[in-house]
């Protein structure tokens, strides 16, 4: 028996010797091209930096034959748009580029994580879920700058390929506060299948709650029926509307959103089709309209008006304006309802007078918002308690509010509209004429005017010729320091008014009380603590008006009669509910009140300079004055 013994050695690949190879020295200038946008640099040109690189490679019949990276050759190209670059390219031992040889180029930056490099070679590009911080951040990782001509050229031009989508995201920083985890995906095409992720924390930007990034993307690519849909942790997803699209090379493009559905002003229709027209801003003035909240189209008066297919619709509006009526006084309202069909308003009135981030200011300009609604018998306030007109500035301005609802007949309740807070310090002609010749409110809410330190004219014709109102709080007028002609024709004509409101006030301020219940001639009892002395009595009677003319008021003709002042314009007529002495009373011992609606006109003592008893006409000519009791 023969017995073989060995061994097989294990087989491997015999090596394959690398190509023959040469180095060619080449060295070339490059310049963006003058379209170019995308970029590092001020003005949205390209500029270059430190540690750029060209790729080059042979194109055509000689494709991949020809290739390698040129370096910056000028250190003072960095900042430039235009530099010089030299180096030496790899070549098959076998061939030799001419003059008339394609090449293409390349720019690959210090930080590109866009081109896909293989042994020297850029083999591809690569967008899948790419990100970047800022537009900067991205042109350096994800521009994709190419250019071509032939390797005897000596210039050549480069063009951004990429395109960009700058999002940015802001968050209720009540639920989303900063380090909150949020994930970002887009869905293309109605797809159920997420065609872009993107996960990041939220940060603080002054005060904002904000997540931003940018994508790049290929050209050509489209968005049709695409929704960004926002994901965080215990809350529901928000689905926020892309608009169609299609991204074209060499341009950024800007996607922002509000992620929570903010107090917008709103206009709602009550009727189907009804039209809508926003009358004062232009393309310059930032305004814009939505539907739900979310996709915001820009707005032109060139628009003209806005159709609400069915009830119940409504428009969103948010602007950048700091004033609408700054030149005073004008019959143009804000918005115009076509055939005045009836519509609510709600939301933050601030909304229409936002920051460079649609953020709502919290002053503006004098008579910023002075006859907004004036005439618009349109006009109507919702009963539904969450939707509220807010009047959101803490810092007020002169005549702000002034005749803002003046004319609104529609107008039927003051119970949906928030006035600013009581913190908020009132300022000259503020509520002048705010609703006057609203003849359709009937009431007047509990804790309505809050304020207890007033300002000049303030409350000035605020609720003249509300012919309905009946019913006012008597502690709606708690200020106990007043201010000159704060109250002056505030109740004239509220030929309905019953019990007005308590006057707490001790000592007087010129003009206060002028003509303050002028034609109220339901008005059955009129509670006011305010005393004079003798001196100060004849000091009111006939003052200089000169004095009150001065330039950081209105004019005095604004105010009507400055000489009557005060006490002479009402209290010399409606005596103090107080046990002391009555305002237009010499003596001690006689105190008179009015307490009866069956009242003849009566008093003691004419002032100086005028002899006619009913001498303004201000009371009604059937109430006199009763001796006081208790």
């Amino acid at each position: 028996m023969l017995l073989l013994l060995g061994s097989c050695a294990k087989e491997t690949d015999l090596p394959v010797p690398a190509p023959e190879t040469k180095t060619i020295h080449y060295s070339l200038t490059v310049e963006e091209g003058q379209e170019t946008r995308s970029t590092l640099g001020p003005g949205y040109k390209h500029v270059f930096e430190a540690g750029d690189r060209i790729y080059v490679e042979s194109t055509g019949d000689d494709a991949g034959k020809l290739y390698g990276f040129l370096s910056m050759s000028l250190a003072d190209g960095v900042g430039k748009s235009k530099t010089a670059f030299e180096g030496d390219l790899t070549s098959a031992a076998d061939f030799t580029p001419t003059a008339e040889t394609p090449i293409s180029l390349t720019l690959v930056g210090p930080a590109d994580d866009l081109h896909t490099i293989v042994d020297g070679k850029v083999t591809g590009v690569n967008y899948t879920d790419k990100a970047a911080a800022s537009i900067e951040d991205a042109v350096r990782k994800y521009a994709h700058f190419t250019g071509s001509g032939a390797f005897g050229d000596l210039s050549f031009v480069l063009h951004q390929n990429s395109s960009f989508l700058v999002c940015a995201l802001s968050f209720d920083s009540q639920t989303t506060p900063a380090g909150t985890s949020v994930t970002a995906k887009i869905y293309n095409n109605s797809s159920s299948e997420a065609m872009y992720t993107h996960t990041a924390a939220a940060t603080d930007v002054d005060g904002d709650i904000e997540v931003s990034w940018v994508i790049p993307f290929a050209p050509g690519i489209s968005f049709t029926n695409a929704k960004m849909t926002i994901s965080q942790e215990g809350k529901d997803d928000v689905n926020l509307k892309m608009a169609d699209a299609s991204f074209v090379d060499n341009k950024f493009y800007t996607f922002q959103r509000t992620t929570y559905l903010q107090d917008y002003f709103t206009i709602e229709a009550i009727q189907a089709g009804t039209n809508v027209k926003f009358n004062y801003s232009g393309a310059n003035d930032g305004f814009q309209y939505s539907r739900d909240g979310y996709e915001w189209v820009n707005y032109k008066t060139s628009d003209g008006f806005i159709t609400l297919d069915n009830a119940g619709d409504y428009l969103y509006f948010r602007g950048k304006r700091s004033s609408y009526q700054n030149s005073g006084k004008t019959n143009n309202p804000l918005i115009t309802v076509e055939g005045n069909k009836p519509c609510y308003v709600y939301g933050d009135i601030m909304f229409l007078s936002c920051d460079a981030k649609f953020k709502p200011r919290t002053s503006m300009d004098d008579f910023a918002f002075q006859g907004a609604f004036k005439g618009c018998t349109w006009l109507r306030l919702s009963t539904d308690g969450s939707k509220k007109l807010k009047l959101s500035a803490t810092t007020l301005s002169k005549g702000c509010y002034a005749d803002m609802f003046s004319g609104c007949t529609g107008l039927t309740s003051l119970e949906g509209i928030i006035l600013p807070s009581e913190s908020t310090a009132l300022s000259p002609r503020c509520f002048d004429s705010m609703f006057y010749g609203c003849t359709g409110i009937s009431a007047i809410p509990e804790g309505f005017l809050p304020w207890t330190q007033l300002a000049f004219a303030c409350y000035r014709k605020m609720f003249e010729m509300c012919t309905s109102l009946a019913t006012v709080p008597s502690t709606l007028l708690p200020a106990l320091n007043l201010e000159k002609a704060c109250y002056i024709r505030m109740f004239w004509g509220c030929s309905n008014l019953g019990d007005a409101p308590d006057l707490m006030a001790t000592t007087p301020a010129p003009a206060c009380y002028f003509q303050l219940f002028r034609d109220c001639t339901k008005i059955r009892y009129v509670k006011c603590l305010m005393l004079l002395t003798e001196e100060q009595r004849l000091g009111y009677a006939n003052p200089n008006q000169n004095v009150y003319n001065n330039d950081a008021d209105p004019p005095a003709d604004n105010l009507e009669n400055w000489e009557v002042i005060s006490s002479w314009s009402v209290f010399n007529k409606w005596l103090v509910t107080s046990k002391s002495q009555p305002l237009n009373n010499a003596s001690n011992t006689q105190a008179k009140f009015i307490k009866h609606p069956n009242m003849t006109y009566w008093r003691v003592n004419n002032p100086p300079g005028y002899s006619s008893v009913n001498w303004m006409g201000v009371v009604p000519s059937n109430w006199k004055m009763e001796d006081y009791t208790e």
